[in-house]
């Protein structure tokens, strides 16, 4: 519309100055106001441009700032948590941790779990080495009670929960697994907020209360 509008403008001012070209000395008074007359044309079509300009622009901002509100809403504290710097190795010195898994039987012909690649590149990273107990999947369960019973657990033990008689909230209870939940705002952030913001690990934690739910 606003290109019709120029056209029309620049045309009319275009017949002012045919007709003014009809006269000596007031022909060139009248080609003179015709000059006149398209500057003020295309001053004229140039403003009413830039106003329509401005009016389609703004249904569009306010589209992008509406989008804004609702990802704000649907997504609260997105853009508002700052994300702590991990610095590597996670200690000073080299630190030593126990660790207590079950194993198949059958990849003892291939490797040991000590000698797998992900657990070398986790030592070089953070500078913690995992001393690792690995006993068989087909007596793993009754190999954790005993453990337990002898009171000589590891730093970590693998499937701890599923193997306690009574289940994880019981094992805790009983002092024989603890409940990280609580530390994990403070010394695993990163972590912590990933879970804050998926309701799903609600299903799996009790006493998680997710901030997108």
């Amino acid at each position: 519309m606003k290109k019709s509008l120029l056209a029309i403008l620049l045309a009319a001012a275009m017949m002012v100055m045919v007709f003014a070209g009809c006269g000596s000395a007031a022909g060139s008074a009248a080609e003179t106001a015709a000059s006149d007359a398209v500057s003020s044309a295309v001053e004229t079509a140039e403003a009413v441009e830039e106003a329509a300009e401005t009016v389609e622009a703004a249904p569009a901002e306010a589209a992008v700032s509406a989008e804004d509100e609702a990802s704000a809403e649907t997504n609260p504290g997105a853009d508002t948590h700052e994300y702590p710097e991990i610095t590597y190795p996670l200690v000073d010195e080299p630190t030593t941790l126990t660790y207590w898994q079950a194993w198949p039987p059958f990849l003892n012909e291939i490797s040991e779990p000590k000698d797998a690649a992900m657990f070398a590149k986790l030592e070089e990273i953070t500078g913690i080495h995992l001393d690792i107990t690995a006993v068989s999947t087909e007596t793993d369960a009754t190999d954790f009670m005993l453990m337990c019973a002898t009171g000589d657990m590891t730093d970590f033990m693998q499937g701890g929960a599923s193997h306690y008689t009574g289940g994880g909230t019981k094992a805790i209870e009983d002092d024989i697994l603890v409940d990280m939940l609580p530390y994990l705002e403070e010394y695993s952030a990163n972590y912590y907020r990933i879970m804050m913001e998926d309701p799903t690990f609600c299903d799996i934690l009790p006493g998680l209360k997710s901030e997108a739910s």
